[in-house]
């Protein structure tokens, strides 16, 4: 099971049973997904999400995150977009991520987190997660 954005939140409720005991071991990936935020946005979806499952929550489903490391978010004219994306999302602007989602957002605690050089949150940018070669590199650990 591959989710990233909202479909975290998706992912998470169906590596689940209705009884509360997880469901049988299966790799879930996250690509490009911020796991908390500061955005006013997202707070209640990630939070709930958050309190119910924290963190690599089932012992028997390997979580495996993936964040991109391609921008240092610093207040110069190029990366000001990231370093207000990460702020809001983390609390700091001078981080590293894909520039839109910091690597601390990105990664849970008892999950396989992989970060990945180089690989931008989107197309536009360059080689970014749903390129072949960085798809290779986090779809092995599925």
């Amino acid at each position: 099971l591959v989710a990233g954005s909202v479909a975290f939140t998706l992912a998470i409720a169906l590596t689940t049973k209705k009884s509360g005991t997880a469901a049988p071991r299966l790799p879930v990936s996250f690509p490009r997904h911020p796991h908390r935020s500061l955005e006013p946005w997202t707070t209640n979806n990630l939070g709930f999400v958050n309190e119910q499952y924290p963190q690599a929550y089932y012992p028997d489903i390997t979580y495996i995150c993936v964040a991109g490391k391609a921008v240092f978010g610093d207040r110069t004219l190029k990366n000001w977009i990231a370093h207000n994306s990460y702020a809001l999302t983390c609390g700091t602007g001078k981080t590293w991520g894909d520039g839109i989602t910091p690597i601390e957002a990105a990664h849970l605690i008892g999950a396989e987190n992989l970060t990945l050089d180089g690989v931008y949150h989107s197309p536009r940018s360059g080689t970014w997660y749903g390129s072949e070669s960085i798809v290779k590199q986090w779809a092995a650990y599925l």
